[in-house]
This record gives C-alpha cells, sequence and structure tokens, in this order.
C-alpha cells in the first residue's frame, strides 16, 4: 500500500554508512514488522537484503540498493548461505515463527562475521524463565546472542499499533464503526508503530555507544476514547471504543493467525514466574528509553490512522 502522508516528522540525524557497514540483512522483510526498514535504509546508502520465505510471494522490486533472498528460517544451511557476506543483521522475527528462527540467525551471523544484530524483539525479553512458551524462546535467544561475541542492541516494543490491522479488529472499525478490544475503555495503553521501531533500528547502527544494551520503545499512553476520538476525526465518521470479553477477542485473533494463537497472545497479559525459575545467562539489564535515546517523535496516532486508511473504510 502506497503511504499518502508524511511517514513523520523527526528529529534524528542519519549519519551516512560507512565502508564497514555497508550490506545489511533484513529478516521477515514483507511482513509488517520489518517492511518499514527498507526505504530508509536503501535511501542512506546501505545495500538491503530483504529475507523472505517464498521470493515469488514477495511485493518487494529488487533495484540497484535492494535484492530479495529466499530462506526456510528452521533451516540452518539456507539461513547461513542468507548471511554470507552481510555486516548488519536486522533480526525481526514474528511471535510465531519456528522455535530455532533466532538461535538460527545468531549462529549463521556468528559463522558469517557479522558486525552487529539489531534485533526487534517484539516485546519484553524476560530474565528468568516464566509459564509463556514464546517469552521462554526470547530469553533463549537473547543468552546465545550474548555468548555469541556480536556486537548488538536489542529493542523491546510495547504494544503495536499495527495490531489494529488484525482481521476482526479492523473489520469491526471498517464496518461497525467500532475499536473492539478486551482492555477498558479508561485504561491508557502504549501504543507503538512499527515505523517508529524502524526509525530506531535504523539510526542504531551508526551509534556504537548504544551497542551491547537493551532498549524499551514505550508508545504514548493512549484510552480507549482517546482511539475512538482520534480515528473519528481522521476517518470523518463518529467511532466508538467497545471493551469485549476475553473469549470473543482470543477466538478473533484465532481466526485470523491460526488455533492456539489467541490464547498465547492473550497469555502475554498473565505473564507469571514459574516455580524455581532458571535465570537468564547473561547479566541483567535495566532498558532504557528507545525514543529518548534517539531524541525522537513518536508518529502521530491521527498519521498513522491516515497511512492505513484503506483497512478502515468500505
Amino acid at each position: 500500500m502506497e503511504n499518502s502522508v508524511p511517514r513523520k516528522e523527526t528529529v534524528i540525524e542519519y549519519r551516512t554508512q560507512s565502508n564497514n557497514m555497508k550490506n545489511i540483512l533484513v529478516y521477515s522483510a514483507t511482513g509488517l514488522q520489518a517492511a518499514p526498514l527498507i526505504e530508509p535504509l536503501t535511501t542512506q546508502g546501505y545495500y538491503v537484503y530483504a529475507l523472505t520465505r517464498d521470493k515469488e510471494k514477495s511485493n518487494l522490486t529488487e533495484n540497484q540498493a535492494l535484492t530479495v533472498v529466499e530462506a526456510d528460517l528452521s533451516i540452518q544451511e539456507e539461513v547461513e548461505k542468507a548471511t554470507e557476506g552481510m555486516d548488519v543483521v536486522m533480526l525481526n522475527l514474528p511471535f510465531f515463527s519456528d522455535d530455532r528462527a533466532g538461535i538460527h540467525a545468531i549462529e549463521a551471523s556468528k559463522k558469517a562475521g557479522v558486525k552487529l544484530i539489531v534485533w526487534n524483539a517484539n516485546g519484553e525479553v524476560p530474565q528468568g524463565t516464566t509459564n509463556r512458551h514464546k517469552m521462554n524462546i526470547r530469553m533463549e535467544n537473547m543468552e546465545r546472542l550474548v555468548e555469541s561475541g556480536i556486537p548488538y542492541i536489542v529493542f523491546q516494543p510495547t504494544i503495536y499499533l499495527e495490531n489494529l490491522l488484525i482481521g476482526e479488529i479492523a473489520r469491526s472499525i471498517k464496518k461497525d464503526n467500532s475499536i473492539q478490544l478486551p482492555m477498558p475503555a479508561e485504561a491508557p495503553i502504549p501504543w507503538i508503530s512499527t515505523y517508529d521501531i524502524s526509525d530506531c533500528m535504523v539510526n542504531a547502527i551508526s551509534r556504537q555507544e548504544l551497542y551491547h544494551s537493551v532498549l524499551t520503545v514505550r508508545g504514548e499512553g493512549w484510552t480507549g476514547y482517546e482511539l475512538a476520538e482520534v480515528f473519528s476525526r481522521a476517518l470523518s465518521r463518529p467511532i466508538s471504543y467497545k471493551q469485549i470479553d476475553l473469549g470473543t477477542y482470543v477466538r478473533r485473533i484465532n481466526l485470523t493467525m491460526g488455533e492456539g494463537a489467541g490464547e498465547e497472545i492473550m497469555g502475554l497479559t498473565t505473564i507469571q514466574s514459574v516455580e524455581s525459575p532458571r535465570e537468564a545467562k547473561f547479566p541483567k539489564f535495566n532498558a532504557n528509553d528507545g525514543l529518548e535515546k534517539f531524541q525522537m517523535r513518536q508518529m502521530s496516532l491521527a498519521d498513522w490512522v491516515e497511512l492505513h486508511r484503506d483497512y478502515f473504510e468500505l
């Protein structure tokens, strides 16, 4: 989909890439979370290798600064081949990617002599085992990343605005003029866009003083009422907010993402330490504020809605 408005105002000043940071491999490059990386990387003079599972289904157009490469992340040999010659890896792994994908990416990066891994963890990296399988996979990926010796910067976004584009959630806005989520209308939720995360990741390449750090990118806290108000103005029609029960929300997520997806995602709201948890094999960290470190202004909610208007209009 073409962007019809400027992405956002920003005070980031990108530095021209240096000769030793030229080739960049972007994981899951055709997905919502990683696609916004492509334009700023190529604009800043980097050569981008966009990694996807199926090249034929990719909507990316190759040019002198962009090559689309194909690999199955569950197959170590394919990941290693895709990583050869890379200087930087932009690691974006969908929540339901193969459990081995992160380890394969890190091992391939080590073998290829990658100089930096910038990892969007798509949420919190726990510092001890929990009752959620996917969270424990994140911890194991972080352990392997630290053990690899490769310089890294890890980003922990809060909650994506792009979740509002998922199946039944977007459909309720389009057809029922209603944002339907399980959170109370008065609860401020720290929404953040994938564009904000992408700008942080691109800027991170030249910020050597931040290597070996973990940064939380926390969005502005908007209530359900505030979401509805901004959507109403941006779409020029009344949009309401409706709190739905967890069971309904889980069923809707499952319809879009497959059975079990809703339960796993909602389980993130009830993360608990397990009895006799195993502590992580990496030093304890206190995540700093990513937006503050990069002197960024968050994309406005109105601009985000305008960018994705096609999802919400009949």
